[in-house]
């Protein structure tokens, strides 16, 4: 598969073998782990932004910072690094309170908007069960794709007196420069294992493509 050029436009089915590549080598990676790829939020953002940008030629950039999760029928949880963490932190496993996701500004007919992607959100039901939070109305959803205004709900009252959203009165999440940087100084540091896993999930990509291809096929005549 030859990298998409800079006019690409990743429809829904691309979207969805984009998203089951990149989880396919996260659980592959850390199926032996106790929870396997679940907090793994900052190696989903990196490897996604890379193959994003590898794909599209377009800037594509993982950011860390706060998220307030809906895990239904009223229940929220604020998911964001306290005074002490921030004020402390040196790297970015100093910090246990944060969540990574991808960002884009996407320009299209004259007009910009900021673009929010997530591969996480498989994950939602096991964060609701580790933070002891009911799960029955949680949506089953792989993935978040989808512009930031769209996703700009009115913040929960319970939350409007936290240190990190006072001043806030709309979207789920944003980013924190401190985090961000610890999550770029992370990338950096690891940077010959996330060359590695990059071409892996690209050769996992254009296999996966390959093979669908292959069966959409009509068979030879005899």
């Amino acid at each position: 598969m030859n990298n998409i050029d800079d006019s690409v436009v990743f429809d829904p089915w691309m979207k969805d073998q984009i998203d089951a590549a990149i989880a396919a080598l996260m659980h592959h990676t850390y199926q032996h782990k106790t929870h396997g790829a679940a907090l793994k939020c900052a190696e989903y953002a990196i490897l996604g932004a890379r193959l994003l940008c590898t794909l599209s030629k377009r800037p594509y950039f993982a950011v860390a910072g706060s998220q307030i999760v809906d895990f239904g029928d009223g229940q929220f949880e604020l998911i964001s690094p306290s005074r002490r963490e921030r004020r402390n932190a040196k790297k970015l496993a100093d910090v246990q309170s944060y969540h990574c996701w991808i960002e884009c500004q996407q320009h299209e007919d004259g007009s910009s908007h900021l673009e929010y992607i997530d591969f996480t959100s498989r994950y939602d039901r096991q964060i609701a069960q580790l933070l002891r939070v009911p799960d029955t109305h949680i949506a089953e959803t792989n993935y978040l794709w989808q512009r930031a205004d769209a996703l700009n709900y009115p913040i929960p009252d319970r939350f409007l007196q936290h240190p990190s959203v006072i001043g806030r009165t709309q979207g789920w999440r944003w980013k924190d420069p401190l985090c961000t940087r610890l999550l770029q100084n992370y990338e950096q540091t690891n940077a010959a294992y996330f060359r590695q896993q990059s071409a892996a999930l690209l050769q996992l990509l254009t296999r996966q493509i390959e093979t669908f291809m292959q069966s959409q096929q009509s068979p030879s005549l005899s």
